[in-house]
């Protein structure tokens, strides 16, 4: 308060400020996320894992500059960051080699015929 308020109110009017400061912002969900996606980056064979387009929206969501020293009512400049960079780690497309592999099978021979009798009797 400003002033200080009295140990005991005065009968006569008496106005004071008060002072108060903005709590900080939380960025604990936003530090994971960037950590996350940054391990995510190192992975072994990343390059091949993933496709260009999943590799760049990770990048692009990673070069976003959160401040540092944000306020409490300064949150949703955080939050948008970690939605960007949890939408571009959450489900991404795989390169075609790491999703599927090809086999190839020789092809069936058709079954020899054989009556039900002759099968029961095998």
């Amino acid at each position: 308060w400003d002033p200080a308020l009295p140990e005991t109110m005065p009968a006569h009017d008496v106005t004071v400020v008060s002072t108060w400061i903005k709590d900080d912002a939380d960025y604990t969900a936003y530090n994971a996320a960037k950590t996350a996606a940054e391990a995510k980056q190192k992975e072994e064979n990343y390059d091949k894992k993933y496709t260009a387009e999943t590799r760049n929206a990770l990048a692009e969501a990673l070069k976003t500059v959160v401040p540092e020293g944000l306020k409490y009512d300064e949150q949703e400049t955080i939050n948008a960051a970690t939605k960007a960079i949890n939408s571009s780690t959450s489900t991404p497309p795989y390169a075609p080699s790491a999703r599927s592999s090809t086999r190839t099978f020789p092809p069936c021979r058709p079954a020899s015929p054989m009556s039900w009798d002759a099968m029961r009797t095998k």
